[in-house]
């Protein structure tokens, strides 16, 4: 698998199989052991997800309950896989995001148990946009409507684009990670698209806004994006998104 000169190869032991990093600087297999013996550094636990660092790898594992949910995973892309594929087309469009290391699915009885994303670490030093916004509110704009713009010219819907998500990467541009949720156009994506994602970044600015009104701070970011791409958001569904969600935030 080769994919704008990032090449992949098969790798497999036991009943693991998936690809990973042509000449990758770490071994998956390591890792996976490393994140089995409970001694990874846990940063995320959900019903169906569980997210560590093991060594200098982050893992995401994605873990299926019950025949059924086995089943129906068998047909479908996995979501390791299909992050694998959206970090591929951000970094693209010069937006930073984690370098892919592999992926790996875990099976038994011909259905799947598990799967798994490996990535790159970002360094303990990095600056995530929320504490960015308190120390430079019109400079976080200013890369947080950057970094949008790209990906949603490129058609990239990343599906959850809060602040918590996003970053300064080593060249200082705005990053994200996350990638769950993210799905690809072959197209800008629509009007409606954009908005819904825009919700997202306002909204979670809610609570982190200390030296920048919730108001001047989506008054900005609106400019800013009619400005980047000629495309004026501002309207009642985004009003009306944006409040539902800043009232379920704070639920």
């Amino acid at each position: 698998m080769k994919n704008g000169g990032i090449k992949f190869e098969p790798c497999r032991k036991g009943a693991l199989s998936g690809k990973c990093l042509t000449a990758s600087p770490v071994s998956l297999f390591e890792a996976l052991d490393i994140f089995d013996s409970g001694k990874a550094e846990v940063r995320k636990v959900g019903s169906k997800i569980i997210a560590a660092i093991a060594g200098d790898v982050f893992v995401k594992c994605y873990f299926y309950k019950g025949f059924v949910s086995r089943f129906r995973h068998l047909f479908c892309v996995s979501r390791a896989k299909s992050s694998v594929g959206c970090a591929l087309a951000i970094q693209k469009t010069g937006v930073p995001t984690p370098q892919v290391l592999g992926w790996l699915r875990e099976g038994g009885l011909l259905l799947p148990h598990r799967d798994f994303l490996f990535t790159e670490c970002l360094r303990k030093e990095t600056v995530f946009m929320p504490f960015f916004l308190q120390d430079s509110p019109e400079e976080a704009v200013k890369k947080i409507t950057e970094c949008v713009v790209k990906l949603h010219q490129a058609g990239i819907q990343h599906g959850d684009l809060s602040l918590r998500n996003l970053y300064i990467s080593d060249a200082g541009t705005a990053g994200v990670i996350d990638l769950d949720g993210c799905r690809l156009y072959p197209t800008p994506l629509s009007f409606r698209k954009r908005v819904r994602e825009m919700a997202r970044v306002i909204s979670s600015a809610a609570r982190i806004t200390e030296k920048i009104s919730l108001s001047r701070f989506k008054e900005l970011f609106l400019s800013e994006y009619k400005e980047q791409c000629g495309i004026d958001l501002a309207c009642s569904q985004l009003d009306s998104q944006t409040e539902y969600l800043c009232n379920r935030r704070r639920a």
